[in-house]
């Protein structure tokens, strides 16, 4: 979890879940509502997902698609492919 605050040291949320993928990302699910994409390696943000209304509980990835579900009550389905 050290590593997670080198990710962002400005953080105003709370990260909720977190997921190391296969292909060298880092997926976090945070407070805000937003799920973001980090590089494993250089631990940059590479892209965020915003849809959410509530904090993002849980996350996974399957076939290049990151599923996050919220406290919103919703669940959704975001392309995780082509992430540089």
């Amino acid at each position: 979890f050290v590593k997670i605050e080198f990710l962002d040291k400005n953080l105003t949320f709370r990260i909720v879940c977190l997921l190391p993928s296969s292909f060298s990302q880092v997926f976090t699910g945070c407070g805000d509502g937003l799920a973001r994409a980090y590089d494993a390696k250089s631990a940059t943000l590479k892209r965020f997902y915003q849809g959410h209304e509530g904090a993002i509980n849980c996350l996974t990835v399957v076939d290049d698609k990151l599923y996050t579900g919220s406290s919103d009550g919703t669940m959704r389905v975001w392309d995780a492919k082509d992430i540089r």
